[in-house]
């Protein structure tokens, strides 16, 4: 008898076995989330535009002579369960690294009196949150104004009916960063520390914004340069909340150089939906020898639209684009990117760093030979694309869509030490959020960051690539279609990008598993081979088989690296990690062996800079820094800076 119980637990765990391994790598069961309940999707004579809070997104309109009262500066600034109140200066960050709320997550609140000078009838004021993390609710003068989800893009309030001019006014704003499952970047298990620290606060500008009873919300630029008349395609949108003058027949388009000289201009009807509240003044324009934008000599143009109560500014660019052969092409040469990614944190402002700052950080970048930034994980400042595109840095942008249903790997691998302990009766439910990358809610929540993303630049010529998402587990056919989906939903508005996604690498598993490579346009990689798994040699033999099984899309390292403390060198042959020399070895000896990759077309190195991240902990060489920079958190180069420079140089 003793036979038929071995035989029968034997049965029972290959029928678990089989159960797990079809769950991780073959389920098929996916249903597209419903529409968006905040975020509502229209379209004008072929331009889809979209709704927020009853107000049209703002898109591509870089200045205007609108009036702007900035409401930066001194607010009031408590926990909301200690009210004892400090003064804040907005753009702000509450726990920065060296804070004494650096761990702090919850809410805070902050207040502000203002007033309005003047407010015509008919007009809009429309208050402006730049980028708050991560839910945040205002209430001006007590009353509820609206709550808004997701940390890093603009929301808006139309406060044209609570307003008096000449009258004091009084803004509350809770915001609370707390993460959890709901939450993107998502919240994995309880214990599980996100890949970056959770900075909270107003870390962006607050405006309020004085918009005519006729105002443009969107100026879209397509350009096509592939003979010597590049065309430009331009669609602006106006919106006529109030009704109370007749809509406008005609807006003036005017194209400029880069020195301000007129190139064409025209007068164009404005056509209008049925209620009149609606309108697109359409026209395309052929400019003669146009100069292309490219890293070596990133020209850029003016688009302006002008009507008799505004006039709004555009900057955009003439380039081309497509992935083909195996190769990347760029105005219809192939190119290899030579790339760093950077995180949006300063150690002393976190999020809030100033323009300055970010400058600092793109110019370092630069100064590397580099040609290409990855902006990780999540929508960085506008400004940065303004640098961008003047500096000629060809970027990728991704949305917070980060190790979404990677609960599994973090669980049994974490860096961190666990203060809830690895509590093992939560495996089931860690396999089961496997599912997470499918989930409805936040795959909504997905698709609506992804489209304010690509509304806010779509205009930029300095972007390649929309990402759809970072390390998610994507090693079944319902991941696939989850991401598919995301990217039909944003092909809609911009179809001219490629598309890809930074695939988490497992050895032996990504090569015959990941699903994601099926929806990209460009195979995109974050290996660690000689850092978290493997030998640095083992990356070449990855890649090529990369190569060779998706042989017509080019391949990217969208990650590789290694931590090395800052002053901490090698007193042995082969260097040790953690050392400078051991990082800047491993990298030298990975972008050789990319090479051996038919189709390698470029690598972002992870990171820029050492930055604040609660997944390391008090047994890190430095406690809680990610240390992979390539400068440490105050900017002082490693070894590994001079190397990558030689290395891109060539």
């Amino acid at each position: 008898m003793l036979w038929i119980a071995a035989l029968t637990i034997l049965l029972l765990i290959l029928i678990a076995m089989t159960w797990v391994w079809r769950h991780l790598f073959f389920r098929d069961a996916f249903t597209p989330p419903n529409a968006s309940t905040t975020l509502q999707i229209q379209s004008l004579h072929g331009t889809p535009f979209l709704i927020e809070n009853g107000l049209p997104y703002p898109s591509g309109v870089q200045s205007t002579n609108r009036e702007i009262l900035t409401l930066d500066g001194e607010w009031r600034f408590y926990l909301e369960n200690a009210p004892e109140a400090s003064i804040a200066a907005v753009p702000h960050c509450f726990n920065t690294a060296d804070s004494a709320l650096r761990d702090f997550q919850g809410a805070v609140i902050y207040e502000r009196d203002f007033t309005i000078a003047a407010l015509p009838p008919a007009w809009t004021a429309r208050l402006a949150f730049l980028g708050s993390f991560y839910r945040t609710t205002a209430w001006l003068d007590g009353r509820l104004l609206g709550e808004h989800c997701g940390g890093y893009l603009p929301f808006y309030f139309d406060l044209s009916s609570l307003v008096t001019p000449g009258q004091t006014h009084h803004l509350k704003v809770r915001v609370d960063n707390t993460v959890d499952s709901t939450s993107l970047p998502a919240r994995l298990f309880q214990g599980h520390n996100i890949g970056w620290h959770p900075y909270g606060g107003l870390h962006r500008s607050v405006l309020v914004e004085i918009c005519p009873p006729q105002y443009c919300f969107k100026l879209q630029v397509e350009t096509n340069s592939a003979t010597e008349e590049g065309l430009v395609q331009v669609c602006a949108l106006l919106h006529r909340p109030g009704g109370a003058s007749s809509p406008l027949d005609t807006a003036s388009l005017r194209i400029y150089d880069g020195q301000g000289g007129l190139l064409a201009e025209t007068q164009t009807p404005v056509v209008w939906d049925a209620a009149a509240q609606y309108g697109a003044a359409q026209h395309t324009f052929s400019i003669a020898r146009p100069k292309l934008w490219a890293p070596l000599s990133p020209t850029l143009y003016q688009l302006e639209i002008e009507t008799r109560y505004e006039r709004c500014q555009t900057s955009f660019g003439f380039r081309s684009l497509r992935a083909q052969d195996g190769k990347l092409w760029l105005n219809e040469k192939p190119i290899i990117l030579k790339g760093i990614c950077r995180h949006q944190e300063d150690r002393h402002s976190g999020l809030a760093h100033d323009l300055a700052s970010i400058k600092c950080d793109l110019q370092a970048i630069q100064s590397l030979n580099a040609n290409f930034v990855r902006l990780a994980h999540y929508p960085h400042s506008a400004e940065t694309l303004d640098l961008c595109d003047q500096m000629g840095l060809c970027a990728w942008e991704e949305i917070p869509f980060y190790q979404v249903g990677l609960g599994l790997i973090r669980f049994l691998f974490d860096k961190t030490k666990y203060d809830t302990g690895k509590a093992w009766g939560a495996l089931p439910g860690v396999f089961r959020d496997t599912a997470m990358l499918e989930n409805p809610g936040l795959l909504g929540q997905g698709r609506d960051e992804l489209l304010k993303l690509i509304e806010r630049d779509r205009n930029h010529p300095s972007i390649l690539f929309w990402g759809l998402g970072n390390e998610c587990w994507s090693l079944h056919p319902s991941g696939e279609k989850a991401l598919a989906w995301l990217r039909q939903q944003a092909e809609g508005f911009d179809p001219s990008r490629l598309f890809s996604y930074a695939a988490f690498t497992m050895p032996v598993l990504t090569e015959r598993f990941e699903r994601s490579f099926n929806v990209v346009d460009v195979i995109s990689v974050n290996e660690y081979f000689g850092w978290y798994y493997g030998k640095t040699q083992e990356a070449g033999p990855f890649l090529q088989a990369l190569a060779r099984k998706f042989p017509g899309k080019p391949l990217l390292v969208t990650e590789t690296g290694a931590d090395a403390l800052h002053g901490r060198h090698a007193e042995s042959d082969p260097p040790p990690r953690y050392s400078e020399e051991y990082q800047a070895d491993l990298l030298e000896q990975q972008w050789r062996l990319m090479h051996t990759a038919a189709t390698f077309s470029g690598l972002s190195i992870w990171v820029l800079k050492d930055f604040l991240c609660p997944e390391y902990r008090e047994d890190n060489p430095l406690p809680f820094y990610n240390l992979k920079g390539l400068i440490d958190r105050d900017r002082q180069p490693k070894a590994a800076f001079e190397r990558v420079k030689q290395m891109y140089g060539q």
